[in-house]
């Protein structure tokens, strides 16, 4: 059961990641930040694509949106959103 999440959480986040790239013109995609495109190396590589990590990923009941748990602070001002 887990690996199925962590799977669904990967394919989220690559369809989030592809969608953002594809919205862009292409001379946005080609100089972003980096000025290289995105390809399936650099998503593997460091530094890492994917800023705070979430937990609890879950599709709703309809199938289509997401809901998720981020942590947001450190120690005793720690919080947990969903």
């Amino acid at each position: 059961m887990r690996n199925s999440r962590i799977t669904q959480a990967f394919i989220f986040f690559v369809f989030i990641a592809a969608s953002a790239v594809s919205a862009m013109p292409a001379r946005a995609q080609s100089n972003a930040s980096t000025g290289k495109k995105l390809t399936v190396e650099r998503i593997y590589s460091a530094p890492s694509l994917s800023g705070t990590l979430v937990h609890g990923i879950e599709w709703t009941p309809d199938g289509k949106r997401v809901t998720y748990f981020e942590r947001t602070g450190t120690g005793r001002n720690a919080a947990t959103d969903l």
